[in-house]
């Protein structure tokens, strides 16, 4: 009869982990009633909320995939975000004895992709040390740039080879292409050939192939279609637009080089050049903030936005964003400059144009 009880429990604790979630936390100090949020760090979204009761906190819910997610809360004044990986299994939240009120107090237990993220922070806290105490002395100008470099090199690499040991979930596939600007393009080849086939079809597998294959966009090419909504919702495809010169900039409303561009240079094209069309294609998550900044900087030129971050945009992969702001001057459908933030734009229009 024991047994029997046993294998049902085994069967029961198996096909929750396969349909949802539990979340439960145990935080000292943690009054009663305080509200606590659970959300989605891609879309910037809450997902649940509650009320906490006797130090506890409690979700119930499923996932399609797994999210980078997090829950917050009050303690003492103090707002605390705490990250996590959430996926269909038991997942628990707890604070230890620590007095310092830090997200550092806190550990995440439970999940696969959890217990490869703690591994990851364990494996590397040496190389992370390292790469904060350079960034630290590179400021004050005790170190210089190459000095710098070499230590990040050494985070990344260390952080590859990891990577490369454990390449079978999204936590790993995630930071690859979070991180992808640091790597070659034959290293991030041999990453993806170690995925399965599960995963090669998944969004961000397919990012990372897309991302792969892609050639780095150069002057001459043709401009690479891009479909996204404008500040109305209306659909819009660059390809239709036939006006003989474009300005694309790519921006983001919590850029502040990309504002200051905007709002210190663009005036003086529309004045001088109201031939040349602008658009403008944001790399914003939240749509509302995206908006109210476009009304700030009187943004009354095509706006575009798909609401993906540039290191999960199709787009910025085509044309190759590693920075913003980034400004794509177009002649007759061909890509006649690229100009970066430290680029004066004015002039560098003026030469695209003549030439």
């Amino acid at each position: 009869m024991k047994i029997k009880v046993l294998i049902l429990l085994l069967i029961c604790t198996s096909c929750f982990k396969k349909n949802g979630y539990i979340i439960k936390g145990k935080i000292k100090n943690l009054k009663d009633s305080t509200k606590v949020f659970l959300f989605d760090y891609k879309e910037l979204k809450v997902l649940d909320s509650c009320f906490s009761l006797n130090e506890e906190f409690k979700f119930i819910g499923k996932t399609k995939e797994p999210l980078l997610s997090g829950v917050s809360f009050m303690i003492a004044k103090n707002n605390f975000n705490i990250d996590f990986w959430l996926e269909n299994d038991n997942i628990i939240i707890t604070k230890n004895n620590k007095k310092e009120l830090n997200n550092s107090i806190f550990k995440v237990t439970g999940g696969e992709l959890n217990k490869i993220s703690n591994l990851f922070k364990e494996s590397l806290k040496d190389h992370k040390k390292n790469k904060t105490e350079a960034y630290l002395r590179f400021k004050k100008k005790e170190i210089n740039r190459e000095e710098y470099d070499k230590i990040i090199d050494k985070f990344n690499i260390a952080a590859l080879n990891f990577f490369n040991k454990y390449p079978n979930n999204y936590f790993s596939i995630s930071e690859v292409i979070s991180n992808k600007i640091y790597y070659s393009k034959k290293e991030l080849s041999s990453f993806y050939n170690l995925l399965n086939n599960q995963l090669k079809k998944t969004e961000k597998g397919i990012l990372l192939e897309k991302y792969i294959k892609t050639k780095k966009i150069i002057l001459g090419d043709k401009i690479i279609n891009i479909e996204a909504s404008d500040i109305k919702g209306n659909k819009v495809n660059l390809s239709q637009i036939k006006d003989s010169i474009i300005l694309l900039n790519f921006w983001a409303s919590w850029c502040p080089p990309c504002i200051e561009k905007i709002k210190n240079e663009f005036p003086s094209i529309q004045q001088k050049h109201p031939n040349i069309k602008l658009v403008s294609f944001s790399f914003d998550l939240d749509k509302k903030m995206w908006k109210k900044k476009s009304e700030d900087l009187k943004i009354d030129w095509v706006n575009l936005s798909n609401f993906k971050k540039i290191g999960e945009s199709i787009t910025a992969i085509n044309y190759n964003i590693e920075e913003i702001p980034t400004t794509f001057l177009i002649k007759h459908g061909k890509i006649k400059k690229i100009i970066k933030y430290n680029d004066d734009l004015l002039s560098e229009i003026e030469l695209g144009i003549k030439n």
